[in-house]
């Protein structure tokens, strides 16, 4: 189940004020943009009339820290319908406790013919997250002492590579 999900993933870092950069992209985002995009500024999906509007919106996903909801659509370029898109993006801590990464999902919905394509940002939902959460106890049904069974197993049916 997971692996379907792999090619629409990615890893950004944030190396301060506006720049996201993009550690690791899946294969969809390239097809998206038609080139490899380890490296590049996660800006780089949006209309540049976007980007100061996109910066402000990610923002608190590192500060907050908040999940981002991005709903986005492709210029019109009058020859094929628009494109429609969604992004999220959740903080990650490092071990050192600051939140300087995001992984994120990025899907789109309509035919992918002339990449690259930019977005523009119909609408954005930010949902904080907070760090004062209560501590997470098991059920009691779910003691964690050692039994016989195994709790991992091997499911059969995935592609071996």
């Amino acid at each position: 189940m997971l692996g379907a999900a792999l090619p629409f993933v990615f890893l950004v870092e944030n190396l301060g004020g506006e720049i996201l950069r993009l550690k690791l992209g899946g294969t969809h985002l390239c097809d998206v943009m038609g080139m490899e995009l380890r490296g590049m500024p996660l800006r780089c999906f949006f209309a540049y009339n976007e980007c100061p509007r996109f910066a402000a919106a990610v923002e608190p996903v590192f500060t907050g820290p908040a999940e981002l909801d991005i709903r986005l659509q492709s210029n019109y370029s009058g020859i094929e319908p628009p494109v429609l898109a969604r992004m999220i993006l959740l903080p990650l801590q490092s071990a050192s406790g600051v939140i300087d990464r995001a992984i994120g999902a990025y899907v789109t919905k309509g035919p992918l013919n002339h990449a690259p394509y930019r977005f523009e940002i119909e609408r954005t939902d930010l949902h904080p997250l907070y760090k004062e959460t209560a501590a997470v106890t098991p059920p009691p049904h779910m003691d964690m002492k050692p039994t016989k069974v195994p709790y991992l197993r091997v499911l059969s049916g995935g592609r071996a590579g």
